[in-house]
């Protein structure tokens, strides 16, 4: 066993401390990656760790030649030149990360990339099947053997000549890069590191190179270590600070973000929870994500996934028109972006009594996803009503469901100072039943049983889409006229339908809606109960609804 100096014991203990000192970063490296899936620490690792397995090679063919393994130490030497290669490839990817190249220039790089990822297979390739070619394990290096780092070294072939060309077009690649980026770009930590870093590692691996064909080091000539060894390591320690510099920078920039979010949603959430509008978001099928206060209270949401359809008053009458206008009212806003605004009678989870609410829906896209903000207050009466002694209005309307509620509204605005709110509640019911009759059955002949099939297809309002875009419908239009003084609240409506028989239908719908629980049908029946006076004209395509007031 061979017994060298001072001098020898360095040039492992140099080796042995880069080694170590690699591992750990690489280690660091790759911990990150996995924690945040950044590219720029799966990068660090690999080139990193690529030096790291050169100096383990350097360090076993040091231990080899104390010992005399000489053969051994020759495949070490052949071996280590791998991690060479991919070290070139992986210097690139590395660069091309921490400084997010954009352009001509990130796609070079790219197709470098992938040229030296190919000859590193390529050149694993012939050495396999020509070993010698490459380090020579029969013949000697011509490197003077004056430490046990070069005594297990054999004879460098032409495959190591590329080898080093490569290393030098790759390097010079990287470092004129660098330099063009610190003049050009930006002199900011990053990029003054990985210059300096470059640098560095450039005169150590120009001074083991030219060892290798002329026998001298220009540094510290009479001391042998791997000069490219502890130049790359410093280099890779100065990537490393740049790496950690930037992520810590983000990083401090985000904790600093995150706290202002998070003291924004505190001032956000106490502002919504003292405002006494019902303030909440739904999904795209109306189920509520998210509610203020006060919105948890009024609609009663105490912890269960609740639909907002659900939330909406219906009484003994009720039919689908409520739900269903505003499931054809949310998929006109999700398809066009404009505000919708509507009303709804919920009920008083105090009083118990239904309570109108008008609501106002914006949509917005999260994420690709569509979610819908909404905003509820109690309906307030203009102050003027108490002041309106007649009034009379007269409407021609299209056959658009998602109208009825501002047509109802509109043409029972001025009523509330001569009814109660549970009596103006039954009226705006009644007339949407037979505003919504008129539409359907008269101008849009669409049969009893027809919307029956539909309902149970689920698709009523694209079959009457198809009839209102159909050339013998799409003209026709409901009048309706409006008269209130203080005797009396009357309504004429009129479809410019074929008519139907009245008493025929009202002998059908008392025997059939009861007893198959339909969702349509029962307007009429409402109406009735609701109005004084219920009076078709003998064709059956307008009808005259009459309340009388104390």
């Amino acid at each position: 066993m061979y017994k060298g100096g001072l001098t020898d014991a360095l040039q492992l203990t140099i080796s042995m401390n880069c080694f170590t000192l690699l591992l750990i970063i690489t280690i660091t490296y790759f911990t990150y990656f996995f924690q945040t899936k950044e590219k720029t620490f799966l990068a660090g690792g690999l080139v990193t760790g690529n030096i790291m397995l050169f100096i383990l090679a350097e360090v076993l063919i040091i231990i080899a030649g104390w010992k005399n393994s000489i053969l051994f130490g020759r495949y070490l030497y052949r071996a280590e030149q791998i991690p060479i290669f991919l070290f070139l490839a992986s210097l690139l990817f590395f660069i091309q990360n921490l400084l997010h190249l954009e352009g001509l220039v990130k796609k070079l790089f790219k197709y470098l990339i992938y040229i030296g990822i190919s000859i590193t297979i390529i050149t694993g390739i012939l050495s396999i099947i020509s070993p010698e070619s490459f380090i020579s394990v029969i013949y000697p290096s011509m490197t003077p053997q004056v430490s046990p780092g070069d005594f297990a070294r054999g004879l460098e072939g032409p495959l190591y000549r590329v080898r080093d060309i490569m290393l030098c077009i790759y390097i010079v690649i990287s470092l004129g890069y660098a330099i063009f980026h610190v003049i050009k770009k930006s002199t900011d930590f990053q990029s003054v590191t990985l210059l300096v870093g470059l640098i560095i590692s450039v005169l150590g691996g120009f001074d083991d190179m030219q060892y290798v064909y002329s026998g001298k080091n220009y540094l510290l000539n009479n001391i042998r270590f791997s000069r490219f060894a502890l130049g790359t390591t410093i280099m890779l320690l100065f990537f490393f600070a740049s790496v950690f510099k930037k992520y810590f920078t983000a990083h401090t920039m985000l904790k600093k973000t995150t706290q202002e979010l998070e003291n924004f949603e505190n001032k956000y959430s106490l502002l919504l929870d003292s405002t006494k509008e019902l303030i909440f978001s739904l999904s795209k099928d109306m189920t509520i994500l998210s509610a203020n206060a006060k919105a948890k209270q009024i609609l009663k949401l105490t912890g269960k996934i609740k639909n907002f359809s659900e939330c909406i008053y219906h009484n003994e009458f009720e039919s689908t028109i409520d739900t269903s206008v505003l499931k054809e009212q949310f998929a006109a806003l999700q398809k066009s972006g404009e505000v919708l605004t509507t009303n709804f009678y919920i009920l008083d989870p105090i009083t118990k009594e239904p309570v109108e609410y008008q609501f106002r829906f914006d949509s917005f896209s999260a994420d690709g996803n569509i979610e819908i903000f909404g905003r509820g207050w109690p309906l307030k009466q203009s102050k003027l009503n108490k002041y309106v002694k007649a009034e009379r209005i007269s409407l021609d309307v299209e056959n658009h469901i998602v109208m009825v509620d501002d047509i109802v509204t509109r043409i029972t605005s001025n009523i509330s100072k001569c009814l109660d709110d549970g009596d103006i509640m039954m009226i705006k019911m009644a007339l949407q039943e037979m505003v919504v009759n008129a539409m359907e059955h008269g101008n849009l002949n669409i049969s009893f049983d027809e919307k029956t099939k539909a309902q149970e297809e689920g698709r009523l309002f694209d079959f009457m889409k198809e009839r209102r875009e159909n050339p013998k419908y799409r003209n026709r239009k409901v009048s309706i006229d409006y008269y209130f003084d203080e005797h009396k609240i009357a309504y004429r409506i009129t479809d410019m339908g074929n008519g139907f028989n009245y008493k025929e239908m009202m002998s059908r719908i008392n025997k059939e809606v009861n007893k198959q629980s339909m969702s349509h049908g029962r307007g009429i029946l409402m109406t009735k109960a609701v109005f004084d006076k219920v009076k078709y004209n003998d064709k059956g395509n307008q009808v005259l609804l009459i309340k009388h007031l104390a």
